[in-house]
């Protein structure tokens, strides 16, 4: 299960995104990661920062995909005092007219993009998990946003963490709701994504009309199966 705590981006706010380890102009996925998230931020009206700018291709390349704003060695080394202009090397580069040669993009950095993500193995529950036993595990694992209800193999719902524990604090609750089934509690209708997808049919899910995977988050799932594959 991804997590995805991040909250809708509001205008203008920056997203980062970092070149290194791995030059962005000798990787075709990094440079193909980069456009995706470029359609993403235009979605959200953000602004998005190159990170980890380090040699000439590198900004030559970003230059070209469109990026205005950067930062990197390559710009300015670190220093006690903010500097007040780039390096000249990165001047030059910026004002020069040599058009930047993309990476050659290999079919493997088109397989699975799950490779890079950090998927988190959630502990499942049953559609007849009791709604206090959803709450223990949510106390024992704090660092799941989310949890995966699982019937069999197949995942049929997402309860999302915030909005279990507001529910379950208030008054009565636990009496009321403690022993019931947490499916009453589920969102029936979670975000599936195949662990073989690639960025491209990626992007067209995070920029869906449905937008409840940025308070859920999703569940990958391989040939429609929960925790195989990865």
């Amino acid at each position: 299960m991804e997590n995805s705590d991040m909250p809708p981006m509001p205008a203008k706010m920056l997203m980062g995104v970092n070149t290194t380890p791995n030059t962005v102009s000798t990787h075709a996925d990094k440079a193909k990661t980069i456009q995706t998230l470029q359609k993403i931020a235009e979605i959200f009206g953000s602004e998005l920062v190159a990170e980890g700018i380090e040699t000439d291709d590198d900004l030559r390349l970003l230059r070209d995909l469109g990026l205005t704003f950067g930062q990197g060695y390559f710009l300015a080394r670190p220093h006690a005092q903010p500097c007040t202009a780039v390096q000249p090397g990165a001047v030059a580069v910026l004002v020069n007219s040599q058009v930047a040669v993309y990476p050659e993009v290999r079919q493997s950095t088109q397989a699975n993009i799950f490779d890079r993500l950090n998927i988190l193995q959630a502990p499942t529950m049953g559609p007849q998990t009791q709604i206090d036993q959803v709450a223990a595990l949510f106390l024992k694992h704090p660092h799941l946003h989310a949890l995966p209800l699982v019937e069999g193999d197949s995942p049929i719902g997402i309860i999302n963490r915030m909005n279990f524990l507001d529910r379950y604090s208030k008054l009565y609750s636990r009496e009321l709701w403690g022993n019931k089934p947490c499916l009453q509690w589920a969102n029936l209708q979670p975000h599936l994504i195949e662990s073989k997808h690639t960025i491209d049919d990626l992007l067209g899910i995070l920029t869906s009309d449905d937008q409840r995977y940025l308070d859920d988050g999703f569940i990958v799932v391989y040939n429609d199966r929960y925790g195989y594959g990865y």
